[in-house]
């Protein structure tokens, strides 16, 4: 949406997913959108040692004025950490295909586990980026689109395999190192926010999104039958979903039940255990 009014009154960021850079949002089609991109990704130097908060202040000090934010996975993170630590620059978000935002159910072990998974992740790396493909398009995409080689698999595949390994650890140590988020905080958020699951998203499951949806007072939740990276598989789902959220945006109003086919619901994981992206 663009032209006059309450659209061209903050400015839109773009956050993509890991192993992503700006040319993901290209599959949708965002003209009046900005994407922002992570150390090590696309054309911005690496950095070891970044976390989510760091990563929110350069964000910050790159744009001026009101923002409104959409992450892709773990750019939903990163939406959620805009949304808790600088509300006073956020306008309106959405986060999509998203793993838990919160530290619901964070015991020690659960957290230990959740540290290694993503260390273990950015390990694979060590002897190259090949190393990292098997195990990383078959978590984004559904297997049809693997087997046919679709458009979006395509790009997938050529930015890992341009991506610098140590950067793709550094991405994955952000993770491990960056402290989940307080679960009552959520609860204090007062933007308006869109949160979007797949129903074939098996890296980041259904779960934690619904939680945060329950949390955050102005939030709608809506379930599309599209895989983890939906803005490469699914593109028009993805566009159609941010039209819908810029429509509804400046009103607002909490939509209490899940937006979706009631065979998208019933079918969905959300009483899985999460298995994070």
């Amino acid at each position: 949406m663009t032209g006059t009014g309450w659209a061209d009154e903050a400015t839109l960021v773009l956050i993509n997913p890991i192993g992503n850079d700006a040319r993901c949002w290209d599959f949708i089609g965002i003209p009046d959108g900005h994407p922002f991109e992570y150390p090590g990704h696309g054309s911005a130097p690496r950095r070891p040692g970044w976390t989510h908060e760091s990563f929110c202040e350069d964000l910050l000090a790159a744009f001026d004025g009101p923002l409104d934010v959409i992450g892709m996975s773990m750019g939903g993170t990163v939406v959620a950490n805009l949304l808790l630590h600088h509300p006073e620059r956020i306008r309106s978000a959405m986060i999509l295909c998203s793993g838990s935002l919160t530290a619901s159910g964070y015991t020690p072990e659960r957290q230990e586990r959740r540290i290694a998974t993503y260390r273990a992740r950015g390990e694979l790396s060590a002897g190259g980026m090949e190393g990292v493909l098997e195990d990383t398009l078959s978590r984004w995409f559904t297997p049809w689109a693997v087997r046919t080689d679709q458009p979006g698999v395509r790009y997938a595949r050529e930015t890992l395999l341009r991506m610098d390994p140590a950067a793709w650890y550094d991405v994955w140590n952000c993770q491990a190192i960056s402290p989940a988020l307080p679960t009552e905080a959520f609860r204090e958020v007062t933007q308006p926010v869109t949160i979007i699951g797949g129903m074939h998203d098996f890296a980041a499951g259904l779960r934690g999104l619904g939680e945060a949806h329950e949390l955050i007072p102005r939030s709608r939740y809506e379930v599309m039958p599209v895989s983890h990276m939906a803005h490469l598989e699914q593109p028009e789902f993805v566009r159609a979903a941010i039209d819908r959220h810029r429509a509804w945006a400046p009103i607002g109003q909490r939509v209490e039940e899940p937006i979706g086919s009631a065979v998208w619901l019933s079918a969905s994981d959300a009483h899985r255990p999460d298995r994070r992206n």
